[in-house]
């Protein structure tokens, strides 16, 4: 079983939210080891990867720097990371890429869910990584210009979240350009978001948050600041325990010539429709060819949801961002991985949502848009080595900047394991079968817990239903960017393709075929207009398992994607007949419990006779396959039965009447199984809706 989490995704903040207030859970001193997940290997790379910018002494939260650090906290930390109040980064995986996207990869979260869950270990045989601490010098090296308060924000203790203007005068005397901008807090402790503008043109130059703290145009590219300019910093401050004096100081990287390309900014202003003051809406034309390198979302206290979409003038659409739960309390900017080339009269379309609890006077909604004259591809954009340390940046626009130590996450890039292709949280130094599901053990680096690219392109681009459309598929190494061309064998295919509808009524199982330059390709038709979530899964040799998801919407819908979304209903019987098949579900346990192991087992009948069927097919290799999705999308499985009782039926030639599948669910709701049978050549689709409670809904509590 693949699980995807598409917070697609740490935290440069886990519990930074509150958590700090939170008494640490249970410290599991008790419980038995189940896991070979160790603290000192695969947790504190992650930890350092991902959460020391806020989790260690003298920052924003409890410190999770070491072992006996973090133990006490592993309960709580899985509890407030399913239930996705952390990590702090609230974009929808399959929107839109950013290079400033903090949240955790599938591997990510298997690595720390199976930790919590069996045990904690620390691996006292093992020296942890030292963490090389950024924030004692400037990541881009050192700047040409500075500017620090004249007078420090007095930050009351435990004090509400709140924004605070402060000006700064980086002493121009003549016009400037700025490629970069970095920035350092005077308390970390109480700073959580910086946002700044030029005063005298009203211009956004860029952001700070704790895990993103400098940005960096591409190389060619800068924004004008005019003589005595002066910078407002609009930083949004929450309390310590303490009463706090921050004083704060911004760094300007400049370059003594104009650029080829100059940046600039754009806004997007949304106000209420006709009819329904809590809806809002705004549209931007572009005149020109553009591209987008960040956008700036400003949303008020009672907001809900909001997103950016591009329409293209050949009639395609694109989501280029999605947020479904907004946090006033932790704020950012979305920095494209690649920036978005649009050409000449495409629209940026905004709409926001807020709470009806929410004052009139602030349901306000604006998107600020970093753009400029369209990139020739022989520009270098950003490379992975900047995302892993929170710029983005181009090889060689800061020729000055110090070499970047070395990344503890990079560690375990060179290091080979064997680990089970569906659980990649089991590894073992030598071969051998699955613990949990029999499967054989490949040879990997299950430690690199990066995503991998993953371009998707379309042709025709503007895609109808009913008619063909041609997807490609590229993959790309998260270090190098170099295109994988080796693929492992997985179920007898090395790329499955999932594509639902968002109202999850429509499903396809594919299987995309190898081109010679190294991509993926297959031609799909979709049924009908709207919106589709097609998840990739696909194992790298070399490398750990992937599931990708992306958003795609047909040039022929017209309607608004929130009318997309699933409205699911419980199936009240469990036996459903598709085509010659009868199939009666149960659970085990009989209440699937969010954040627990569970099963879901079929019982295949004949629809004509109602004999149990003993003739199932092996079907890419075993005698079934399930996917599972979430009402929201978030959430998918796909499962197949445990290969140690699969394995010894298939042998056989036939299977039935009882399939089983593994099923982990990570939050409660409600969730959608596809179970696919094959019997005398005929692949039967099989769906159910089914709820995952939590502990307290099993039992009764309130």
């Amino acid at each position: 079983m693949t699980r995807t989490w598409s917070i697609r995704s740490a935290v440069a903040a886990w519990l930074i939210a509150g958590t700090w207030a939170m008494w640490p859970h249970e410290t599991l001193s008790h419980n038995p080891i189940t896991t070979t997940v160790l603290f000192n290997r695969e947790i504190v790379a992650l930890v350092q990867r991902k959460c020391l910018q806020c989790h260690r002494d003298g920052q924003m939260a409890m410190s999770l720097a070491t072992y006996a650090d973090a133990r006490p906290w592993a309960v709580a930390i899985k509890e407030e990371v399913l239930a996705r109040q952390m990590p702090p980064w609230p974009a929808e995986a399959g929107y839109g890429q950013f290079a400033n996207d903090v949240g955790l990869t599938t591997r990510e979260m298997d690595f720390l869910l199976s930790w919590v869950e069996g045990g904690a270990p620390e691996g006292i045989d093992l020296t942890p990584p030292a963490f090389v601490d950024h924030s004692s010098h400037w990541m881009l090296g050192q700047p040409q210009t500075m500017a620090t308060a004249r007078q420090g924000v007095t930050v009351e203790a435990n004090s509400a979240p709140r924004f605070h203007r402060v000006l700064l005068d980086p002493g121009l005397t003549r016009e400037t350009w700025v490629k970069a901008l970095d920035y350092r807090p005077g308390d970390p402790r109480v700073a959580r978001a910086a946002f700044f503008t030029v005063v005298e043109t009203g211009e956004y130059l860029g952001a700070w948050t704790p895990w993103h703290s400098s940005t960096e145009l591409p190389g060619g590219v800068a924004f004008r600041l005019p003589p005595r300019a002066r910078i407002a910093v609009d930083v949004l401050y929450r309390g310590a325990g303490d009463t706090v004096v921050d004083t704060p100081t911004l760094a300007l990287y400049t370059t003594p010539e104009p650029p080829m390309r100059r940046a600039s900014t754009a806004v997007v202003r949304a106000s209420a429709a006709s009819g329904d003051p809590l809806r809002l809406s705004g549209r931007l034309v572009l005149p020109r060819a553009t591209t987008l390198f960040a956008l700036r979302p400003e949303m008020q206290q009672g907001g809900r949801t909001y997103e950016v979409t591009a329409l293209l003038p050949d009639g395609s659409r694109e989501v280029l961002l999605r947020v479904q739960r907004f946090r006033f309390d932790w704020q950012t900017p979305f920095i494209f991985r690649q920036p978005v080339s649009l050409p000449a009269g495409s629209v940026l379309e905004a709409t926001a949502e807020y709470e009806e609890s929410a004052a009139p006077a602030s349901r306000t909604f604006a998107v600020t848009i970093t753009q400029y004259p369209d990139v020739p591809a022989r520009v270098p954009l950003m490379t992975a080595h900047d995302h892993e340390h929170g710029s983005a940046s181009v090889p060689g626009a800061l020729a000055d900047r110090p070499a970047a130590p070395a990344d503890a996450a990079d560690a375990g890039d060179g290091e080979t394991a064997w680990f089970c292709p569906m659980h990649p949280d089991v590894t073992s130094s030598e071969p051998g079968q699955c613990r949990k599901c029999g499967m054989t053990l490949v040879s990997g680096r299950p430690f690199d817990t990066r995503d991998y690219r993953l371009a998707v392109s379309l042709t025709p681009r503007a895609m109808k239903a009913g008619i063909p459309v041609r997807m490609r598929f590229d993959v790309r190494h998260p270090s190098s960017d170099a295109q994988v061309r080796n693929f492992e064998l997985v179920h007898d295919r090395r790329y499955h393709l999932f594509v639902v509808s968002h109202d999850m009524r429509e499903f396809q199982h594919l299987h995309p075929d190898q081109q010679a330059d190294g991509a993926w390709t297959l031609d799909v038709t979709l049924p009908k207009p709207g919106a589709y979530r097609v998840i990739s899964d696909f194992l790298p040799t070399g490398g750990a398992p992937q599931l990708l998801a992306r958003t795609l919407v047909t040039a022929d819908f017209a309607g608004e994607l929130r009318s997309q979304d699933a409205r699911l209903e419980v199936d009240t019987a469990w036996k459903k007949t598709v085509g010659p098949l009868s199939a009666e579900l149960t659970f085990d346990p009989p209440r699937l419990v969010a954040g627990q192991y569970g099963h879901l087992a079929f019982r295949l009948s004949d629809a004509t006779t109602g004999e149990p069927v003993t003739d199932l097919q092996p079907y890419l290799g075993a005698f079934g396959h399930a996917f599972v999705l979430s009402e929201d999308l978030r959430d998918s499985v796909h499962s197949h039965p445990p290969e140690w009782r699969d394995g010894r039926e298939i042998s056989t030639g036939f299977g039935g009447p009882e399939v089983m599948f593994e099923g982990y669910m990570p939050r409660p709701g409600r969730y959608r199984v596809w179970a696919q049978f094959l019997r005398r050549g005929e692949l039967v689709t099989i769906p159910f809706t089914f709820q995952v409670f939590t502990l307290d809904e099993v039992f009764g509590r309130r």
